[in-house]
């Protein structure tokens, strides 16, 4: 994304990778650079310090989520931030505590049943929490 953006680097710094549920690591230096969300709202942006990877994580797939279901008709209407359909989706940007709150504002609206729940964010509505539509592909 660096390249494609054309970001200039603020800074490099070392940083011990490591994925889930291993001990092993490696240290590596990374840049950092500044990028400039842009909201739903075109007047709102929200700034954040990256790191650049070269990997985030393999595609997530099977996140499709029926909104048509009866415990989810409360989410029907909201403008998510992202769709939920059956294509597989890249992620380009992880977005950590650190910065999540700076796009959280508003309402969280509850489906209590099965615990999906919607945050009102800059980016739209972001749905989170355990989904329980049948509409999962199951291996």
């Amino acid at each position: 994304m660096k390249k494609r953006l054309n970001l200039e680097p603020l800074r490099k710094e070392l940083i011990l990778l490591k994925r889930f549920a291993s001990d092993e690591g490696i240290l590596k230096e990374l840049e950092i650079v500044q990028i400039c969300v842009k909201g739903k709202m075109k007047s709102v942006h929200t700034y954040i310090e990256a790191l650049c990877i070269p990997f985030i994580c393999s595609p997530i797939t099977n996140q499709t989520i029926d909104l048509s279901e009866p415990h989810n008709q409360h989410f029907l209407n909201l403008e998510l931030a992202d769709e939920y359909n059956t294509q597989d989706k890249s992620v380009e940007i992880l977005i950590g505590l650190d910065y999540f709150y700076n796009f959280i504002y508003g309402r969280t609206i509850r489906n209590t049943p099965n615990m999906l729940v919607a945050l009102e964010s800059t980016l739209g509505y972001i749905l989170c929490g355990k989904n329980t539509s049948q509409s999962y592909k199951r291996y």
